[in-house]
């Protein structure tokens, strides 16, 4: 079973990046969900700095107990939301512009 923050974007994650395109040597992080807030997790490679509203693109891996994920504004699942669906990749920029910078918590969605 895969392990959040292990430095491995396994198929059944959530990769976040700290730029556009998800480029991992800028800097990334492996997410399963479950996390009302990003505290403690820092980027591997790149600025090895803070994840929390600092992401920028994002792919889903097949997840396959559940839907997707839900990735949150603010910690402690609250503020603004949106789904992810298992398979998709994408950038915060235009429709999602309002999310760059601003994830602060993620869970799954729709077990």
């Amino acid at each position: 079973m895969a392990s959040t923050g292990d430095g491995k974007c396994e198929s059944t994650e959530l990769c976040v990046y700290d730029s556009y395109g998800e480029k991992a040597s800028e800097g990334y992080y492996d997410l399963r969900g479950g996390h009302k807030n990003f505290h403690g997790m820092y980027w591997f490679r790149g600025d090895h700095g803070y994840i929390g509203d600092d992401i920028s693109s994002v792919k889903a891996g097949s997840n396959p107990d559940c839907e997707g994920w839900t990735i949150w504004k603010n910690v402690n699942y609250t503020g603004y939301s949106f789904h992810i669906a298992k398979g998709v990749k994408f950038d915060f920029t235009g429709g999602y512009s309002w999310m760059y910078n601003e994830a602060s918590s993620l869970e799954k969605w729709r077990c």
